[in-house]
């Protein structure tokens, strides 16, 4: 997988899980730009394919389509809903081994689940070649 250098050459698309008080769980669409490491979507509640396109078309209509989305081929993203948006808009969806973290640490982002960090304690950052 090549090295994002301009925004929305990549963008990172993850279901996060969170709690509230230790008792209710939820669970946070979280999309990415990896060159940037901007954070482009937090959206709680349903996490349909259907409600991932949707979020998707309005992150677009915002800033622009990217090059490349990466996630892990979770339900929500290897649906028949997304695979049809994907053709439709022309964007190329690079899936990554379920469960893997699409880069999110890399990116430098606040994680709401604590992933497994480095020996220093301290997770890892990737180098930002964006210019």
């Amino acid at each position: 997988m090549l090295i994002p250098m301009a925004a929305n050459d990549c963008w990172s698309l993850g279901l996060r899980v969170g709690s509230a008080n230790r008792r209710r769980r939820f669970r946070v669409l979280t999309v990415v730009d990896d060159c940037t490491r901007g954070c482009l979507g937090l959206v709680a509640g349903s996490r349909s394919s259907l409600r991932v396109a949707r979020e998707l078309d309005r992150i677009i209509g915002e800033r622009g389509k990217p090059t490349m989305i990466v996630s892990d081929n979770g339900s929500e993203f290897t649906s028949d809903a997304i695979l049809q948006w994907a053709d439709r808009t022309k964007v190329y969806w690079h899936y990554i081994a379920s469960g893997a973290d699409p880069g999110f640490r890399l990116s430098g982002i606040a994680d709401p689940v604590p992933q497994q960090s480095s020996e220093s304690g301290v997770a890892p950052r990737a180098l930002s070649r964006c210019r």
